[in-house]
């Protein structure tokens, strides 16, 4: 995976990010919690560390999925 860094923060971001809103249980009902892990797991083991999402997004769902432990910026 390649990155770059993110302005003048020192941070490393991956050139490749995941955009949230393939995680929106009211777009895809059949998605479910454990779908999402196992998704995102793989994502992060190939090095990607940038996740876009927000509100439209399902971003309740994403901090519930992801158990609150974020980095965000």
């Amino acid at each position: 995976m390649r990155y770059k860094q993110l302005g003048k923060t020192g941070l490393e971001i991956s050139v490749i990010g995941i955009g949230g809103g393939v995680f929106n249980p009211s777009k895809d009902p059949l998605l479910t919690e454990e779908k999402v892990r196992e998704a995102l797991s793989l994502w992060i083991e190939g090095g990607v560390n940038v996740l876009d999402w927000g509100k439209d997004y399902g971003e309740n769902f994403l901090k519930k999925v992801l158990d609150k432990k974020l980095h965000l910026i």
